[in-house]
């Protein structure tokens, strides 16, 4: 699946939902969500799994936010299953991140 510029950092509609801030809709906001909505309704969108078939997930963080893809192998293509995000918390951008390298 592509991702656009402007949906790779969904911030301006995660900041949207924060307490104690105005809601303030700007051309940034509609950009946005305008990506979003299209690449949500454009297909392939989502399938049932099936019995056979090798599932693959795909996990991403960023200093912001967390976010992950569930797919399955079906007739030769990997579709996508799931998928979820969420904006970490003022406290969960704090944490200390390390990076480990395997070889």
């Amino acid at each position: 699946m592509q991702y656009s510029a402007q949906v790779d950092r969904p911030e301006p509609l995660h900041n949207l939902t924060r307490k104690n801030i105005p809601f303030e809709w700007d051309d940034n906001s509609e950009a946005t969500f305008l990506e979003l909505k299209k690449q949500l309704t454009s297909a392939p969108i989502l399938v049932a799994p099936c019995d056979e078939g090798t599932y693959v997930l795909v996990t991403d963080a960023s200093d912001t936010a967390l976010g992950a893809v569930l797919q399955q192998e079906q007739d030769g293509q990997l579709h996508v299953i799931g998928y979820t995000s969420r904006a970490l918390s003022h406290a969960e951008r704090r944490y200390c991140i390390m990076a480990w390298c395997m070889d």
